[in-house]
């Protein structure tokens, strides 16, 4: 026999529909419940930790990402999406750390973890190292920002 989802599963279930179809405020009143019995859901927390995003609440969806790397310490997308939600918050640290953990882990996106490591970089003070990033991005692909290297 297939297993029955149990009555909490119903809520990650229905929160991550919501989360699909643009309904964010209820997909996180869905997963708040589900994570009470839950805390080790570590796509979880990302599904509501991408709805506080898409409502820029970017301080909350970096909180969520925090816990889902408690639990999964070297998934590459959770460093890189909250190194994203650093820049927007102006934590350039923070950001710096993550993605350079992102590259440690080998982000699918490896170019824009470069370009994104270089912003930080340089909102930092690091110039010449933010120059080196955004040379290393452009030697994979990406478009390089030279006009702040010259």
């Amino acid at each position: 026999l297939a297993m029955l989802p149990t009555f909490m599963d119903a809520y990650y279930l229905r929160g991550k529909y919501f989360y699909t179809y643009k309904m964010f405020d209820k997909a996180i009143e869905d997963l708040n419940i589900y994570l009470l019995s839950n805390e080790k859901d570590a796509g979880a927390f990302v599904i509501r930790g991408e709805s506080y995003a898409e409502k820029e609440e970017y301080s909350l969806a970096a909180r969520d990402y925090s816990s889902a790397i408690a639990i999964e310490g070297d998934n590459p997308d959770y460093y890189f999406d909250r190194g994203f939600f650093y820049i927007q918050l102006e934590e350039f640290k923070n950001a710096q750390v993550d993605f350079k953990k992102a590259i440690f882990f080998r982000h699918k996106d490896i170019k824009l973890s470069y370009f994104n490591l270089g912003i930080a970089e340089y909102r930092l003070g690091n110039k010449e190292e933010a120059c080196k990033d955004w040379k290393k991005s452009e030697e994979l692909g990406m478009d390089y920002i030279n006009k702040y290297c010259n």
